[in-house]
């Protein structure tokens, strides 16, 4: 395996590609690579992201997440991780929030990846 990282980019995903990777994302019958997991994470976050950029409130666009398969606890989270990220977008967030929002995200990122790790050393 290579210790080299990719860089994925955040965009809105058609309405097939969501349903596949929430249906993948909340999968918990088939073992799937980390970066399988986390590119399902960035295609539903896409769409959180998508929605509230067209002017969404954020209800609404938990309501969409919901709408199409996801649990409303991880829509609330991946929402609000959109929602951050649109706010910074703007200008209504300085350079402080746009870092902190990265380092939020990246502890996010990096608590998914091990709980993922913990549950399939588990079986």
């Amino acid at each position: 395996m290579s210790n080299a990282y990719q860089l994925m980019e955040v965009s809105e995903p058609t309405g097939i590609a969501l349903r596949d990777a929430i249906r993948s994302f909340t999968d918990e019958e088939t073992e799937k690579p980390t970066e399988a997991m986390l590119a399902d994470f960035l295609v539903i976050l896409g769409r959180a992201y998508a929605r509230l950029e067209d002017g969404a409130t954020t209800e609404e666009a938990i309501a969409d997440l919901v709408f199409h398969g996801l649990e409303r606890e991880s829509a609330e989270t991946i929402v609000q991780k959109a929602q951050e990220r649109v706010e910074a977008q703007q200008g209504k967030g300085d350079t402080q929030a746009t870092g902190n929002w990265l380092t939020r995200f990246s502890i996010l990122v990096i608590v998914l990846l091990g709980v993922l790790v913990y549950m399939y050393a588990a079986r």
